[in-house]
């Protein structure tokens, strides 16, 4: 692209590349000479040899395991951080209130209180992200894995096989 005096203001590429095969990009410039359309040609694409994707219940199997995978890993890891938050919390909460709480009383509920919630809510998101992050990573990769297999080899492959039968 140039400006009015000539000046090369930018450059595109006119082809992009689709299963390894370069298409051409044809540019077109309006008549005012002040817009520009870049028009994909793909005149050349072979639509017959497109790969072969899994079946829609794959597909579905898949994404069902992935979201309950998220679903009770996230939900465990914050309950169990959660509780294991609340129990350093009153520790911690002992700890940094000293004399207040040598005898139970008011001034040692109102000193430990926040400071359970604080550290039982760092816990939680601590369970969230430990427990429900890797879970996720991996449910997430075996989403994608089976999107791209070829119908019937993913691993729900023998499930989708006996829903034809």
């Amino acid at each position: 692209m140039s400006d009015a005096l000539g000046h090369v203001l930018d450059t595109l590429p006119l082809a992009a590349e689709v299963d390894g095969r370069q298409l051409p990009i044809r540019p077109e410039i309006s008549g005012d000479a002040r817009t520009l359309t870049l028009v994909p040609d793909v005149s050349g694409l072979d639509r017959t040899s497109v790969r072969p994707v899994a079946s829609p219940l794959e597909n579905q199997l898949a994404m069902n395991d992935l979201i309950n995978t998220v679903s009770i890993s996230t939900s465990v890891g914050s309950l169990i951080g959660t509780a294991i938050g609340a129990v350093a919390g009153v520790g911690v909460g002992l700890a940094l209130a000293g004399a207040s709480c040598l005898v139970i009383s008011l001034g040692c509920v109102v000193a430990v209180l926040p400071i359970v919630t604080l550290v039982g809510a760092a816990g939680g998101l601590t369970g969230l992200v430990l427990a429900g992050g890797p879970s996720a990573a991996v449910a997430a990769y075996n989403y994608v894995t089976t999107l791209n297999a070829a119908p019937g080899t993913s691993q729900y492959g023998q499930y989708a096989a006996g829903a034809n039968h």
